[in-house]
């Protein structure tokens, strides 16, 4: 069985995965175990998922993006009155205040990721949302705000 951090790409899959069934930070083993479960990740993996995301609670913003008195869409859809269909990772929802946060999970900051965060947020502030919006470097243990 290859190991989780062979592969970048598994990695961002099962890490977007976890992060997906979290609503709150207590959601979080709950998450892991499921991962294990399915077979998707082993013991170490399991291990090692943990620790990133110690460094991932750590960061300023989280606890608030995790809070319990928020609402949370979890990859909900967009559709665009055209037709197109998008997918922020997060969108957490208080009052008329709106967060997206996408997670991404590679090495390097890329311009594209605000870009497409700031589309997420275009489409939102039509619905007459207040919105912001974040990308979360999960493995540069990093938040830029867009």
């Amino acid at each position: 069985n290859q190991d989780i951090t062979d592969s970048r790409l598994n990695y961002g899959l099962i890490m977007h995965d976890i992060l997906r069934q979290i609503k709150q930070r207590e959601d979080e083993e709950n998450a892991i175990r499921s991962q294990i479960r399915s077979g998707r990740i082993n013991e170490s993996d399991a291990q090692y998922i943990r620790d990133e995301m110690e460094f991932f609670w750590q960061l300023p913003q989280t606890a608030k993006w995790f809070s319990p008195e928020l609402r949370v869409l979890n990859e909900t859809s967009i559709v665009t009155p055209e037709g197109a269909l998008y997918r922020p990772d997060r969108v957490v929802v208080s009052g008329n205040k709106a967060t997206v946060i996408d997670y991404k999970f590679g090495d390097k900051e890329k311009s594209a990721y605000l870009a497409q965060v700031k589309t997420y947020m275009n489409l939102i502030e039509q619905m007459n949302y207040e919105v912001s919006g974040f990308v979360c470097y999960v493995s540069l243990r990093k938040i830029v705000a867009v």
